[in-house]
């Protein structure tokens, strides 16, 4: 039997997100628009309940796009920080005062700490081989990233170190509500 001692000593599993990013920064900024104007083509359509799909020249053209800026596309794997690197990250930049979203929402300032913890233990993928991301790499990368980019890369690293655990966390609630019922049975 495995005793919690043992388990210590066990690596930690992190979670991940990879996300794709193009170092093109007007490719990189074509393609944002363009995945903007899907999504409301989509909404429009929907709306419409039309038969002809508005948003189909929109996609053949990204299409395109993603193929000539083939060469500029990389991988980067995202992991989930440690819950106490993450507390100590956030309290590291406070909220920003003219940010709602930062003041009301997230307590924190929502650009740095992503940002910062997108780039704790980032790594590149290529095919089966992950390369890390040196920190200084890591900031020459944000100063070369389009906004489209960096603002994904922001919110796949709030969505694993905060939306997936608090997902996590409900499912397992969820779940002990379950047991105790189906034991009180």
């Amino acid at each position: 039997m495995t005793t919690f001692f043992d388990e210590l000593d066990e690596p930690v599993d992190r979670d991940y997100e990879d996300v794709t990013v193009c170092l093109s920064r007007h490719i990189g900024k074509k393609i944002g628009e363009l995945e903007a104007a899907i999504d409301r083509a989509k909404t429009e359509t929907e709306q419409r309940l039309a038969a002809a799909d508005p948003a189909a020249p929109l996609r053949a053209e990204l299409e395109a796009l993603l193929a000539k800026g083939a060469g500029s596309m990389h991988t980067i794997r995202i992991y989930q920080m440690p819950g106490n690197d993450w507390l100590t990250l956030t309290s590291k930049y406070p909220p920003q005062a003219d940010s709602e979203m930062d003041l009301a929402v997230h307590g924190f300032d929502f650009d740095r700490v992503c940002l910062e913890a997108a780039g704790t233990d980032a790594e590149i993928v290529d095919g089966e081989t992950l390369y890390p991301i040196e920190p200084g790499q890591w900031i020459k990368f944000i100063a070369k990233a389009s906004g489209y980019d960096l603002a994904r890369i922001r919110n796949t690293a709030y969505g694993v170190n905060v939306v997936r655990p608090q997902i996590l966390e409900a499912e397992l609630g969820k779940a002990l509500e379950v047991a105790a019922a189906s034991e009180s049975n």
